[in-house]
């Protein structure tokens, strides 16, 4: 966190901040305040190491592939406590499409306000609220909230969209299939082994059976999806509104792609899919009626999410959020990797035996 902290002391978001408490000591004295403006942009008036000196991160640890934390900054009376940094270090896509979505949202009570960004970090709006992994939460409670965000967030146009690319399957696997030969060496032996006794099996079957199926998609079924929606990355705030964060894995896909990953990352075993489609569905028209008047993307009539693409999807869901856990370079240690890998691994392999007996 120190890096962090050094870094954070540098920018003019952290300079300005501070400036702006003694602000209030300023009181109308507009050339005193403008000449503060003025000494921010000549680094002058606060130093590096005066702003590190009254940084404080606190780490937050739900995330798994980026470093996050509260951001407060402190005074002589008190601790402003009212951000939350994100750092990509040299991620500079998967910033760009976080940034992007942020971007697109605001204004929509739907995520966290963006308050300043660069080439390496975000820095949002702090919501006060729990996580809907948090315990109070039902598994009524929680589906609701994320079938609600779901909604609103596929409802949004994406003419706008740059960073943001189409979900392709099978580049996706062969990106992770390349992981897999550069990291062969430096694996542990537990690892080789899974991949051996399961890992490849499944991903042959996929590639066969479901892979054909989702693979061509009609430009016009696309729409925002979050990616990852796990009962982490979202926020329950104090006005009890679902709030979504954590953008890095945004697509363009079919709605079903959001469902089975919501259904897989979460590891909602006994969900009822076509339950789950109805739910959406449900949701989706109660906030058309609401919305009546505001353009959106989807009329009544197109709507055609279905519970046979769902589970279509939830295969891929399953193998890619395996294979991520196996491979990619994230906060876990490796039996952790090896523990979450193979419980999207044994759900895969539960779908394919169901397959294959049907």
């Amino acid at each position: 966190m120190l890096a962090l902290a050094q870094y954070l002391a540098q920018t003019q978001f952290v300079k300005a901040l501070l400036v702006d408490e003694s602000e209030s000591v300023a009181g109308e004295n507009v050339a005193k305040r403008d000449a503060e403006k003025n000494a921010i942009a000549n680094n002058s008036l606060v130093t590096e190491q005066s702003a590190l000196a009254r940084i404080e991160l606190t780490p937050l640890s739900q995330g798994l592939s980026r470093q996050t934390a509260i951001l407060s900054l402190h005074s002589q009376e008190q601790a402003r406590q009212g951000f939350v940094v994100k750092d990509f270090s040299e991620s500079d896509l998967q910033l760009r499409v976080e940034h992007e979505v942020q971007f697109l949202l605001d204004g929509s009570n739907l995520s966290a306000k963006v308050c300043y960004v660069d080439r390496r970090i975000i820095i949002s709006q702090f919501l006060q609220g729990p996580l809907l992994s948090n315990p109070r939460f039902t598994e009524s409670e929680r589906l609701n909230y994320s079938v609600n965000a779901l909604v609103q967030l596929h409802q949004l146009p994406t003419s706008g969209l740059n960073q943001v690319k189409k979900l392709k399957p099978k580049a996706l696997i062969d990106s992770f299939l390349r992981q897999m030969e550069l990291k062969r060496a430096s694996l542990p032996a537990a690892h080789h082994q899974f991949i051996q006794q399961q890992v490849i099996a499944c991903l042959d079957w996929c590639l066969d059976h479901i892979l054909p199926l989702i693979k061509h998609v009609d430009d016009s079924q696309l729409t925002l999806c979050h990616g990852d929606l796990n009962f982490n990355n979202l926020i329950v705030d104090q006005q009890s509104n679902g709030r979504l964060i954590d953008f890095e894995s945004a697509c363009l896909a079919e709605v079903e792609f959001d469902l089975a990953m919501l259904v897989a990352v979460n590891l909602l075993t006994d969900i009822d899919l076509n339950h789950l489609v109805s739910q959406y569905r449900e949701s989706r028209r109660n906030i058309l009626l609401k919305n009546q008047g505001i353009k959106c993307q989807y009329q009544e009539s197109d709507d055609v999410v279905c519970a046979k693409k769902v589970t279509r999807y939830l295969f891929f869901c399953y193998l890619i959020n395996g294979l991520w856990f196996l491979l990619a370079d994230n906060q876990l240690d490796a039996q952790s990797q090896l523990a979450y890998a193979k419980q999207q691994f044994t759900q895969l392999r539960k779908l394919i035996v169901s397959a294959e007996n049907s």
